[in-house]
């Protein structure tokens, strides 16, 4: 598998066997070959989180907002409810990135669940199984990682893609992906 830029991080509220799973989530990423755009356990100190400075508070969020852009793939520890999960979450899918969220038994995320993207994985996941469930989620979001290339189209093209983009609420990438999600189905199928 070769080397993904990934975010990873989880929410500070979380308890010590949340903070102890991420500690080793964290490692197996790396010795899975995969560089980290951000380092979690800066953030990891709730009662520092909190209280910091708003200028503090605002580099944390601009970071998080760049670290979400820059990655090729965001995973989130999510067994911990949190309002700073669920909005990195929607980062991501806004920015269409492959998104693997990683919850313990029983701590589901329920919200999360009624996502219907392609490019989000949810995985129930214990000490036991991670560093396979890591491996797989990672490889198959692999498939999901998007490449930027420049498309010249005519000014008729353009117009449908503006109304498509209008009526589905969708960027017009998302439309051109999806046509071309929809010609690999048709071609799948023939074969």
């Amino acid at each position: 598998m070769s080397q993904m830029k990934i975010y990873y991080t989880t929410s500070a509220r979380g308890n010590d066997e949340v903070f102890t799973n991420s500690l080793h989530i964290f490692n197996s990423i790396l010795e899975l070959g995969h560089t980290h755009l951000d380092d979690f356990r800066n953030d990891m100190n709730q009662e520092k989180v909190y209280s910091d400075s708003f200028e503090e508070k605002k580099l944390r969020y601009k970071n998080a907002m760049r670290h979400t852009q820059l990655a090729d793939i965001v995973i989130l520890e999510v067994s911990t409810h949190s309002l700073t999960m669920g909005y990195l979450l929607n980062v991501a899918l806004q920015n269409n990135k492959p998104i693997i969220l990683l919850h313990l038994r029983n701590r589901l995320p329920a919200f999360a669940e009624g996502i219907e993207k392609s490019k989000l994985q949810i995985w129930e996941y214990s000490m036991k199984d991670i560093d396979v469930i890591l491996s797989e989620s990672l490889e198959q979001a692999k498939k999901d990682v998007t490449t930027r290339f420049n498309l010249f189209i005519t000014g008729e093209q353009y117009s449908y893609l503006e109304k498509k983009s209008i009526e589905k609420k969708v960027g017009k990438s998302e439309v051109i992906r999806e046509l071309i999600d929809t010609a690999i189905d048709n071609d799948t199928q023939i074969e």
